[in-house]
C-alpha cells in the first residue's frame, strides 16, 4: 500500500505531506503507516481529532502534529470548519 502511494502520487523527497486522520492506535501494524515508512519525516506534518503527540515523542525533530476539533454545521450536520481545540 505505501508503495502505491509513493508512485501513485509521485511524492518526492522534497514535498511536504500533510497526514489528515491519525490514530491513537498503536497495535495495528498499518496505523500510522506513513510516519513509520517515509524516510523524510521532517516534511510530514499530521493533523487528526484524537491526541497523536506520541508521534512526537517516537520521531523526535521530526513528525510535526496538530490535534484539530471539527466543528458541525447546526443545519447541515456536516463539518463546516477544521480548528484547533
Amino acid at each position: 500500500m505505501f508503495t502505491d502511494f509513493v508512485e501513485g502520487m509521485n511524492v518526492s523527497p522534497a514535498d511536504t505531506l500533510l497526514d489528515v486522520g491519525a490514530t491513537t492506535d498503536r497495535l495495528c501494524e498499518h496505523s500510522n503507516y506513513l510516519e513509520a515508512w517515509w524516510p523524510h519525516k521532517d516534511r510530514i506534518t499530521v493533523i487528526g481529532i484524537d491526541d497523536c503527540g506520541f508521534l512526537e515523542t517516537l520521531y523526535p525533530g521530526s513528525v510535526s502534529f496538530r490535534q484539530m476539533v471539527a466543528v458541525l454545521s447546526p443545519t447541515t450536520r456536516s463539518i463546516s470548519s477544521i480548528r484547533a481545540p
